[in-house]
């Protein structure tokens, strides 16, 4: 029997993002403005702010995307509800060690850099996942789950995965 389940995370956009974004725009519109009166070079370098801020709303507005079909989780990252790119897909038979965010049993893994596919909020219920890659490098990636993800990736290891424990 085939297990599917879809699970998305909205990362929360940066303050700073939403600050870079307005600037640039109001800057774009005063050098636009000011090229269309006077010299027409400025009019094109007020252009150039518009795209730059167009450029920084594409990737301020991120969601991930969990897909766990047939003992294979597969993350999507997709930005600003247009633009999808596979992140990652990982079969849970290199599955070494998976547990909540700061747990214990990740304390021999810590040396290990990990990919942020997460909200980055507590309220997700980060999970930090470390899979056996190529050579036999780890391989350390996070992610929010809910309970059903972490039941069915324990289905599939029981002994590596620590349960989810809602308080």
């Amino acid at each position: 029997m085939d297990n599917y389940i879809e699970y998305m995370v909205k990362k929360p956009s940066k303050k700073i993002t939403k600050l870079i974004r307005v600037i640039l725009i109001a800057c774009g519109g005063f050098l636009f403005m000011v090229g269309i009166m006077s010299i027409f070079p400025i009019t094109l370098l007020g252009l150039l702010f518009f795209l730059a801020a167009y450029f920084v709303s594409l990737y301020s507005y991120v969601e991930y995307e969990y897909l766990y079909l047939d003992k294979e989780l597969t993350v999507d990252k997709i930005m600003n509800q247009t633009k999808r790119k596979n992140a990652c897909v990982y079969k849970l038979e290199k599955l070494v060690a998976c547990a909540p965010l700061g747990h214990s049993t990740l304390a021999g893994y810590e040396y290990l850099k990990a990919a942020d596919y997460s909200s980055g909020l507590s309220t997700g219920n980060p999970y930090k996942l470390v899979f056996e890659g190529e050579n036999n490098k780890k391989e350390c990636i996070i992610i929010d789950t809910n309970e059903e993800l972490v039941k069915s990736f324990k289905m599939c290891a029981p002994r590596i995965v620590v349960g989810y424990d809602k308080a």
